[in-house]
């Protein structure tokens, strides 16, 4: 099973560090700056943004071609585009839309799984239906953990925080 994980913009090191401690260093492949391919059972890593199970390589024939083959898959999905992005935009384009409008603390997330994908070349594309979020917010983990320590405080008493305790 290959398992991929997408560091935030600027921390591959704290990711690679982390799936290193993890046993997993003689498995890793960098695909790019941020992306990194396993052929490992996955563990749950912290400075991963984004975590890929069962990535599939998929030979392209085109543009159509590609989009086609992620169509039959699911409905829903992320392009990562670096290396390949105007050829990535064009085979978005030929995919459903997806809303990214945010959730309001709260609201249901949607029922429908939204896989992620990115060409390795022009002939080549990587794609995962199955994918597990650290953080949906776009921030670095650190940012993203402070987002949600604020999301369930409250202002206490003399002008500090205090958590909700459910």
């Amino acid at each position: 099973m290959t398992v991929a994980y997408l560091a935030a913009a600027g921390y591959r090191r704290p990711l690679q560090e982390e799936l290193e401690r993890a046993g997993l260093g003689p498995a890793l492949r960098w695909f790019d700056e941020r992306l990194v391919l396993c052929d490992a059972p996955a563990v749950d890593a912290a400075w991963a943004v984004n975590t890929w199970f069962d990535v599939e390589e998929l030979a392209v024939r085109s543009i159509a071609d590609a989009a086609a083959q992620l169509r039959d898959r699911q409905r829903s999905w992320c392009a990562y585009p670096p290396g390949v992005g105007g050829r990535a935009a064009l085979i978005s384009a030929r995919l459903p839309h997806v809303s990214g409008r945010a959730l309001q603390l709260g609201e249901p997330a949607p029922a429908s799984p939204l896989g992620s994908w990115t060409l390795a070349t022009p002939q080549r594309l990587l794609a995962a239906v199955s994918r597990g979020a650290v953080t949906e917010l776009g921030l670095e983990p650190g940012r993203a953990v402070y987002a949600l320590v604020k999301t369930v405080s409250i202002d206490a008493p003399a002008g500090g925080r205090m958590l909700l305790d459910p």
